[in-house]
């Protein structure tokens, strides 16, 4: 039924879609189902699910809850994740199958899209219609906003497309002021570099110590020599000082600091010292853990519990609840799936490597939508096509 659609009509499907990861899982599930029963696709959202594919489910089912019954773990979150993760998979498996058949005009849709975005928050960035200092969209969040240019930013990039959307989409971006953002977007380069220069290897190496140590001191001193009210600089600062001394740091310490490092901390120190760090303590149950290890603070601290049902990061999260285990696969997964030379790959990817870093919701945002394109990327050169 998808076919009988005019291309005009696709794009606004599209766009619609695109509209969903910006407004949180709930109105993305809902816009995500309607399209698909609408365009009469929700019908094949079983289609190819094959007997091996129910039995390495089966095994994981059984897995998890045993490690979640020995751990004495609530049983109960978990099969809620387990449904919501799949649930949403079925949705967009179709949904990406059906879209990526022109991915020319899925990119292009996409592109639009940030564009618009990227004048909405500039223009209510100067308006001071804003939260703190930084620019975002609708959502209240400035990583949103990060998040969302990103793919499109390093679209434009890779293909030296020098004009004045990516100028806008620059600006919005450097507003938004995530550090996540920036750390994604000069990763996927390094990438790039590296592959394409392999004897640079060593070089490269060298150069991001002596950066790091150069954007350490710079930070360090530039705080510590003046009185500076910028919340962005302050939570660098305190959120390196904090990552140095985690080890011998109470959470109790830890509520000095500012909101976002506090979030951060917290959720690593619980992470790392939450039980059975091989297999982790199951999907779901990081907020447990946090309570856990951290009781008690809700009527004496008001930043208690900040970020503890996502870990703040994808990387702690997976690392809290499937341990040493889920890191190797998440990595294993990324280094098979990769495509350094296929730019729809990329914009991918430097979307995983952002939340990897903040954002540790399985579903919020888009998050599986943008693993599937990575993963339908890498077999299909959709690049080749736009």
């Amino acid at each position: 039924m998808w076919d009988v659609y005019t291309s005009s009509m696709k794009k606004w499907i599209i766009y619609l879609s695109l509209i969903g990861i910006t407004l949180g899982y709930v109105w993305e599930f809902i816009i995500l189902f309607c399209i698909l029963t609408i365009t009469g696709n929700l019908k094949n959202i079983f289609k190819r699910i094959y007997p091996k594919n129910i039995l390495w489910l089966s095994v994981f089912l059984i897995i998890e809850s045993t490690v979640i019954f020995y751990l004495h773990y609530d049983i109960k979150k978990f099969f809620e994740q387990v449904l919501l993760i799949l649930s949403f998979f079925l949705l967009y498996r179709v949904y990406v199958e059906r879209c990526f058949i022109d991915v020319g005009r899925f990119i292009t849709c996409y592109l639009n899209f940030s564009l618009f975005m990227a004048i909405y928050a500039i223009i209510t960035y100067c308006l001071s219609i804003r939260y703190g200092d930084r620019a975002c969209i609708w959502s209240g969040e400035a990583g949103d906003l990060s998040l969302l240019l990103l793919p499109s930013i390093v679209f434009y990039l890779c293909e030296r497309k020098w004009n004045y959307k990516l100028l806008i989409m620059g600006v919005a971006f450097v507003l938004a002021s995530s550090a996540a953002g920036f750390f994604a977007l000069i990763v996927v380069f390094l990438l790039r570099f590296v592959v394409k220069n392999k004897r640079m290897i060593w070089k490269l190496f060298w150069g991001v110590i002596i950066f790091l140590c150069f954007f350490i001191f710079f930070f360090k001193n530039f705080l510590d020599n003046g009185n500076h009210e910028s919340e962005t600089l302050i939570k660098y600062q305190e959120s390196i000082e904090a990552a140095f001394f985690l080890n011998n740091t109470d959470f109790q310490d830890m509520e000095v600091f500012n909101a976002s490092t506090y979030s951060l901390m917290t959720n690593m120190k619980v992470a790392i010292e939450a039980p059975s760090r091989i297999v982790g303590t199951g999907l779901g149950t990081h907020k447990d853990s946090y309570e856990k290890l951290n009781p008690g603070r809700y009527n004496t601290y008001r930043l208690y519990g900040l970020n503890k049902d996502d870990a703040y990061s994808l990387l702690l999260r997976i690392f809290s609840e499937f341990g040493i285990t889920g890191l190797f696969f998440l990595f294993l997964f990324l280094k098979k799936n990769i495509d350094i030379n296929n730019v729809v790959n990329i914009m991918a990817l430097s979307y995983i490597i952002n939340v990897c870093i903040t954002g540790g919701h399985y579903t919020d945002h888009g998050r599986v939508l943008f693993f599937i394109w990575f993963f339908y990327s890498y077999r299909i050169n959709f690049s080749s096509k736009i």
